[in-house]
């Protein structure tokens, strides 16, 4: 498991991460983990057999680091907050860095 930036990237900045892995790998679909009440906490990426997110490759069906969420697949739903697109450079580099998408 990745720990690099686990604050900005786990606890902030999911939502821009998720988009710029699929800016990567245009085949990636968006998807998010609620929690038991149902409150989105997170956002990830993923195909047919992973998803990914910064904190790397994970067996899909994805159910956070922990394994107590429940997995959201969905497009990129329009009620969602707009993506800050000054975070997009730098989720870029850091999968890059640590060869998320290998």
């Amino acid at each position: 498991m990745i720990t690099d930036e686990w604050r900005r990237w786990q606890q902030g900045g999911c939502l821009e991460y998720a988009l710029a892995l699929i800016s990567l790998s245009p085949g990636l679909r968006f998807g998010s983990l609620t929690d038991s009440d149902g409150a989105v906490v997170h956002h990830f990426a993923y195909d047919d057999d992973y998803a990914y997110d910064s904190a790397g490759r994970h067996v899909h069906p994805y159910r956070g680091v922990d394994g107590t969420l429940t997995p959201l697949l969905a497009d990129f739903p329009s009620d969602y907050d707009e993506p800050d697109p000054d975070l997009i450079p730098d989720a870029v580099a850091h999968i890059i860095r640590h060869g998320i998408l290998a």
